[in-house]
This record gives C-alpha cells, sequence and structure tokens, in this order.
C-alpha cells in the first residue's frame, strides 16, 4: 500500500466522521469536543502525576509496593478498556473492507490501518501517560535496570489491543447471523456484568467467613472466661491467679491475631505473585518488580511471551477478517435428496393438515380493550420478547437485587426492621421500573421501519399508546411483582403492606408510561441494531433522555406519600388495626387511573401531529 493510498483512506475515514458529527447535531460535537479535550488534559496530568510521584516516593518502595502499584494499574486500564469493548462490541473495524475490495489496496494494508485504530481509544489516553511517567520516575529512582519497563509497557499495550482485536473479528465473524449477533451482544453483556461483580462476591464470601471465625473466637474467648470464674468461686484459683491468667490469655490472643494477621498479608502476596505468573496481563507488574529487585531475566521473559501472544492474536485476526470476506463464514448450502414419504406418512400428514389451526399469540382476543389496541399490544409483546437486548435489561434489576441480597446475607447483617420493610419494597420496584426507562422513552424507535404501519392504519392514536402501554406491562409489572415475592418470602411484610405495595407497582407504571410516551413522541431517535443505544444520537436527544432518567426517581417518589402517612398516624397514635397504607394506596391509584386516561387521549392528538417527523427520525440508517 502506498502513501497515497494511505491518504485516501486517512482521509475518508476523516471525512465519515465529520459527517456523522454533523449529522449528530451541533449541541452533540461540542460535547463530544469537551469530552475528548477533558481526556487529553487528564492524560498530561497524569504524566506529570506519575513522573512527580514516582520520583519521590519510589526510592522508599519495595518490590512488593511496586507490584501492588503496577497491578491497580493495570486493573484499573483493563477495566476501563472492558467497557469501551463492550460499548463498541459490534464494531470490528474502522473501514469496512468489504466496501472496499474492489479498490487497488491490499487486505493487509487496510488490516493494519483498522488495528491502529484501536489504539485511538478514551482509555489508552487517559492511562499510557501516566504509566509512561511512571515508568521514565522509576528508572530516575531505581537506576537503568528499569529501562525494561518501556519494552514491557509497549508489549503490554500491543498485546491487549491484539487480543481485542481478535476478539471483535472473532464476534464479527459470528455475527454474520443477525439473530446470532442479538445473542451474542445479550450473552456477553451479562457476562460482562456478572465479571465486575465477582471481586464483591469474593468480598462477601470473605467478610461472612471472617465473622463466622469471630463469632467462634468469641464464643471460646466466653467460655475460658467462664471457667475461670467457676475456678475463683470454687476456690481452686486465687483472683490474683485469675487476673494473671487473663492477662497472659489476652497477651495470647493478641499475639496469635498478630500472627494470623502476618500469614494472611504472606498469603495474599503468593496468590497475587502466583496470579501475576500465570495470567498475561499481570505479567506487566511481575516485570516492574522482579526489575526493582535487580532480576531482568523474568521481565525479559514477560516482554517475549507479551509480544508471542501479540503476533498471535494479530495473525490469528488477519486470517479471520480473510476468511470472513472470501465468504467462508456464509455457509454453503447442501442440497440432499430428499426421500420418498411412505404411505403411512403421507396419511399422518393429511391427518394433522385436517386438525383445526391454534390460534396465534398476535390472534389472541384481550378483555376489556379495544380490538386495535390488543393488536398493537400482542404485536409489540411479541417483538419484545423476541428481542435479546431487551431480556438483558430486564436482567440488570434482578442482578442488582441479587448481588444486594448476597452482600446482606453475606456480611451477617441483620433483618430489616419490620416497619421498614415496605421502605425496601418500594425502593425494589422503583429500581425495577427505572431499568425500563431505556426501552419506554423511546417507544417507536425499537420499530424502526415498522412504525410506517402505524403511520398508514387508521388506528387511533391513543390506542396505539395504549397498545405500547400494554406491551410493557408483562415486563414491568410482571418482575416488579417476582421481586415482591421474593422480598415476601425473605423480609415478611404485612399483608395490608404487601397488597398495598402491589397497587403501588401498577400506580409508578402507570406514571412511567405517561412519562415514556411523552419523551417517545417528543425526542424519538432511531436505535442501532440489535442494541438498545441510540444510532447517531444528537445532542438534545441525550440530554433529553438524562433529563427523565433524572426526573424519573422524583416524580415516582409520590408512592412513598401514603407509607409517610401511616407512619404519622401511627405516631399520632391511631389504631394500627386501620390499613391507611392500603387505603390511601386505592385511591392514589385510582387518581392516576384517571390522570393516566385523561392526558394519553391529550398524548394521542400530540402523536398524530408529529407522526411524520417521528417517521424521519426512527428510520435514520447509521453510517
Amino acid at each position: 500500500m502506498t502513501w497515497n493510498q494511505w491518504q485516501a483512506i486517512l482521509w475518508l475515514r476523516w471525512r465519515l466522521t465529520v459527517n456523522q458529527f454533523h449529522k449528530g447535531g451541533v449541541l452533540s460535537a461540542v460535547i463530544l469536543g469537551i469530552v475528548v479535550v477533558t481526556a487529553v488534559i487528564a492524560g498530561i496530568s497524569l504524566f506529570f502525576v506519575g513522573l512527580v510521584a514516582g520520583v519521590f516516593l519510589l526510592p522508599k518502595a519495595t518490590a512488593e509496593h511496586t507490584l501492588f502499584v503496577w497491578d491497580g494499574i493495570t486493573v484499573g486500564f483493563l477495566f476501563f478498556w472492558l467497557i469501551g469493548l463492550v460499548t463498541e462490541l459490534q464494531r470490528s473495524e474502522l473501514i469496512s473492507l468489504d466496501r472496499m475490495l474492489h479498490l487497488p489496496l491490499t487486505l493487509r494494508g487496510t488490516f493494519l490501518l483498522n488495528y491502529a485504530s484501536s489504539f485511538v481509544s478514551l482509555t489508552l489516553i487517559l492511562f499510557v501517560p501516566g504509566m509512561v511517567g511512571l515508568a521514565i520516575a522509576s528508572v530516575v529512582a531505581k537506576g537503568p535496570g528499569l529501562l525494561v519497563l518501556f519494552p514491557l509497557l509497549f508489549s503490554f499495550l500491543l498485546m491487549i489491543t491484539a487480543v481485542t482485536y481478535q476478539v471483535r473479528g472473532w464476534l464479527a465473524a459470528l455475527m454474520v447471523n443477525k439473530r446470532r449477533r442479538r445473542t451474542i451482544l445479550t450473552f456477553v453483556t451479562a457476562g460482562f456484568i456478572l465479571l465486575c461483580q465477582t471481586p464483591n462476591l469474593l468480598n462477601f464470601a470473605f467478610h461472612r467467613w471472617k465473622h463466622e471465625d469471630a463469632a467462634a473466637a468469641s464464643k471460646s474467648e466466653v467460655a475460658a472466661m467462664q471457667e475461670l470464674t467457676r475456678a475463683v468461686k470454687a476456690g481452686e484459683i486465687t483472683v490474683e491467679e485469675n487476673t494473671k491468667r487473663l492477662a497472659e490469655q489476652s497477651a495470647a490472643r493478641a499475639a496469635g491475631k498478630q500472627a494470623e494477621s502476618d500469614r494472611q498479608k504472606v498469603l495474599a502476596i503468593q496468590v497475587l505473585l502466583g496470579a501475576n505468573m500465570v495470567f498475561p496481563p499481570g505479567w506487566l507488574a511481575y516485570g516492574a518488580m522482579t526489575a526493582t529487585d535487580s532480576r531482568i531475566v523474568p521481565a525479559l521473559l514477560a516482554v517475549l511471551g507479551s509480544f508471542l501472544i501479540g503476533a498471535l492474536s494479530l495473525r490469528r485476526a488477519y486470517r479471520t477478517t480473510l476468511r470472513l470476506y472470501t465468504g467462508e463464514f456464509q455457509g454453503v448450502a447442501v442440497v440432499e435428496r430428499v426421500p420418498v414419504a411412505t404411505a403411512d406418512q403421507v396419511a399422518k400428514r393429511a391427518a394433522r393438515a385436517a386438525l383445526p389451526l391454534k390460534t396465534l399469540l398476535v390472534e389472541w382476543k384481550l378483555p376489556v380493550v379495544s380490538e386495535p389496541c390488543a393488536a398493537v399490544a400482542l404485536a409489540n409483546f411479541r417483538s419484545l420478547a423476541r428481542a435479546p437486548e431487551v431480556k438483558m435489561m430486564m436482567l440488570t434489576p434482578l442482578i442488582i437485587l441479587s448481588v444486594a441480597l448476597v452482600s446482606m446475607l453475606g456480611r451477617g447483617s441483620p433483618p430489616i426492621p419490620e416497619q421498614y420493610r415496605p421502605f425496601a419494597a418500594l425502593g425494589a420496584i422503583g429500581l425495577g421500573l427505572f431499568c425500563m426507562i431505556g426501552l419506554v422513552q423511546n417507544h417507536f424507535g425499537t420499530d424502526r421501519s415498522g412504525f410506517r404501519a402505524y403511520v398508514l392504519s387508521g388506528t387511533p392514536r391513543r390506542e396505539i399508546l395504549f397498545g405500547k402501554n400494554l406491551a410493557l406491562a408483562p415486563f414491568g409489572l410482571g418482575m416488579g411483582l417476582l421481586v415482591l415475592i421474593v422480598m415476601q418470602f425473605l423480609m415478611p411484610l404485612r399483608i395490608s403492606h404487601w397488597f398495598a405495595t402491589v397497587l403501588q407497582l401498577v400506580a409508578a407504571y402507570l406514571v412511567l408510561c405517561l412519562v415514556g410516551n411523552l419523551s417517545s413522541i417528543l425526542a424519538p431517535y432511531a436505535m442501532a441494531p440489535g442494541a438498545m443505544k441510540p444510532a447517531n444520537p444528537k445532542g438534545l436527544t441525550i440530554l433529553w433522555s438524562l433529563l427523565i432518567a433524572m426526573l424519573f426517581p422524583l416524580v415516582s417518589a409520590v408512592g412513598f406519600i401514603p407509607l409517610g402517612l401511616e407512619f404519622l398516624a401511627q405516631w399520632l397514635g391511631w389504631s394500627e388495626l386501620i390499613p391507611v397504607y392500603l387505603v390511601l394506596s386505592v385511591i392514589q391509584l385510582a387518581v392516576i387511573a384517571a390522570g393516566y386516561w385523561f392526558l394519553a387521549g391529550k398524548q394521542g392528538q400530540l402523536l398524530s401531529r408529529r407522526e411524520t417527523r417521528i417517521l424521519e427520525l426512527v428510520t435514520t440508517k447509521d453510517e
């Protein structure tokens, strides 16, 4: 690939980026510019922080301290790097190769250009300057033997970026099938969330084990003191001997705790060393530690190993890209000879054909609601039930609540007092509905080109909104009801409180629907295929989404009013037999339902005036 070709490709990418900024609007470009400038300033600042702090602190640091510092930097770097990987998982290339194969360009040159683009990320801008500054400070503080840190750092970055590029290429090959692509995105995101929660789960298990050991030690101490007290009362030992023995036992316990603490520290260091030696991302910290100890050979081996992993990953990624664009992942249809059906098989097929056809889900008749509303609700429910990203969204509050319960049980925390449990239940259902904001505030974005069916149909626009809200009810109300049932087993509520909380769930869902309807009409946006994020978002759309996310908790907090009034009634001395929370919840739900019925009609009129503009926005294609 010649230099002129490189210039042409870089100019092409620059024009595509500029076009995306123009399409996103001025405010979006300003926000992105502020983020980039802030990241650059932060990176430069971290360079000087790493340089100055290293010069003053590293001369006193031991090899173990060096290991801890570089391990912390590596963990932080990998955490933010994985966030960027999950966010842009569907993008494996800077420039789509299938649009350039007709040009006189080599596949290898374009592949290397796409790989080089992976170095342009906020994570590298933030972390690399600080890491370079710390490496320079290490050379100044510890001598020229620490120069090995620079090839260590370069090989580490090569290994991480090459493996990431290989994973992206492999996933791109698997995502040729669009249905499989959406499933992969969902499971990878869920795996990342669980991976981020692993340290918390381990921490909870450690605290529980520590709590159990402390309880056992406390029981043994109490038993020993009781035995000494019995001996004093029986006259077997004197009071002075008892005091002396208690002092000896206290000193022995203190020495034992110190020895146990030292043993745990040594064990932790050994485990950390083993992990750094086994896992390639830890070779940077391990090489820095050995170089500080004047052992250069392990550091050079770490450099060599990282370079080999990076080179093999790039080679594998290139082969995967070559196979992808030569059609090997598309699959070849194999024509097989169809066996001739026997008479019995023909008779069975005829009998099955004579049976009455099964009623499809979209053909069901829903009670109470009108036929257009039922059609919209059933069609949308079927679409949402098939979307893996919606399933991932529904799993998010369950994962959060599971981690919270494990935290509470793992730490041996006392149960929440009964009078405060309704607040916990309201918080749980509020969290579940809050996780649905990304879907509720953009009803028509998930329809994409299918929104034309609503525009061309004669369905009343209010019925469309009713159907959209009804389609989401099994997800929002069903998940909330499941959470309340689980909490009822773990932290039982009074029956009146439980039913009142169910009514509050319905009321909060109606409020969420009203807010989501308004947001979907005023600020719709196109959705990226197979994801819940916007395609080419504009600045005003982003700000509107953030505003809705911040205001919903304040709006849904009206559910705490009936519960607070019940607490006030009990404080005034009213009888606890009067279910104030339940009665006020019934009244509140009736008021909110009436308001929903009235405002949904007004929102339907607004939808009819803006439906053409909504169609233009939600059918926008990403470049």
